[in-house]
């Protein structure tokens, strides 16, 4: 298809639909083939069955198939095998650009992903991967921040942000959830969320970009919202929980935790977490002199699709070049 990049996708569920929706719809792009677990199940988009199939060589060995976009949700090691370990490669010429969703494939290897891409000078797109509605990955890998970095952190989960405002509002922690699920903002198994594991996994990979050091899950203090009780009413007035995620460089290494806070006004850090309702994330970063704030939506498939259509855009820029 002259003139067009030609992309395969990986994945037709919620993220992926959406992705698949905006390819069919700009001109820009060729979208050869999709990769789904069953061609016969009723999709969320509709898309011609010729561009289905039920295997993933079909996409990552398609030799028209110039930026492969993954939106999968399967075991972080194979989708990591597709990308490093490809041993249907038979040269480095047939490297392409992949675009991760997988926040476990990145956080658990990181350190290989990132190895790889700088040794091949191949393209890994892991916008999606931390707070999709902050440009926060690539502003780290690209180097933005011209200080040195001691500590980072921030509300990066909007489904539990989202159910902690809520609850601030009087609702019970079933209710909050209930509405989280029903607004697509929580998955039908809510238990990485609400658990804090989604945070770190996110924190962990903020940390291996923010300081170099990949650390493993076991690494991370993790305490969930699950088991949160009421708050005072008196106290809301002037407290908000949040879940807080925070890493941090010490004399004695990287320390690194997730746990429910109760922000107030005694910080402007402290201000911001309270200040960040619903969906809402925050990323902040403490360098040697000052702190830096970013904020945007973090919960949905479409904010998720848009952070992997952004690297799509970043990298078909300079395969045009």
């Amino acid at each position: 298809m002259k003139n067009k990049i030609n992309v395969g996708l990986i994945g037709l569920g919620n993220v992926g639909s959406k992705v698949a929706e905006f390819l069919q719809n700009d001109p820009r792009f060729a979208l050869l083939k999709i990769v789904v677990r069953d061609k016969n199940k009723k999709r969320l988009v509709a898309v011609p069955p010729t561009l289905l199939t039920e295997r993933i060589s079909d996409v990552v060995c398609h030799p028209e198939i110039q930026i492969v976009m993954d939106a999968s949700n399967d075991a972080p090691a194979n989708i990591v095998e597709r990308i490093i370990h490809r041993k249907m490669w038979a040269t480095r010429a047939a490297f392409r650009p992949t675009i991760l969703a997988s926040k476990k494939a990145v956080a658990f290897y990181g350190k290989e992903l990132v190895s790889f891409s700088r040794r091949y000078g191949v393209e890994i797109g892991m916008e999606a991967t931390v707070c999709a509605g902050i440009p926060i990955v690539r502003l780290l890998r690209e180097g933005h921040i011209p200080e040195k970095i001691i500590e980072v952190g921030g509300i990066l989960n909007g489904t539990t942000n989202y159910m902690l405002t809520k609850m601030s509002e009087g609702i019970s922690y079933k209710e909050a959830l209930r509405d989280a699920q029903t607004l697509g903002y929580a998955e039908a198994d809510p238990r990485e969320d609400v658990s804090g594991l989604d945070a770190a996994y996110k924190l962990m990979i903020l940390s291996g970009l923010c300081f170099g050091q990949w650390p493993k899950i076991k690494d991370v203090k993790v305490c969930g919202i699950e088991n949160l009780g009421p708050i005072d009413s008196t106290m809301l007035q002037r407290l908000k929980r949040r879940l807080v995620a925070s890493a941090r460089l010490s004399e004695t290494g990287l320390e690194l935790e997730v746990t429910p806070r109760s922000c107030g006004e005694d910080s402007p850090l402290e201000k911001k977490f309270k200040a960040t309702d619903g969906v809402e994330n925050l990323v902040y970063l403490k360098t040697v002199s000052r702190e830096l704030y970013f904020s945007g939506p973090g919960a949905g498939g479409e904010v998720t699709a848009m952070a992997m259509i952004s690297d799509l855009n970043h990298i078909a820029s300079k395969l045009k070049t």
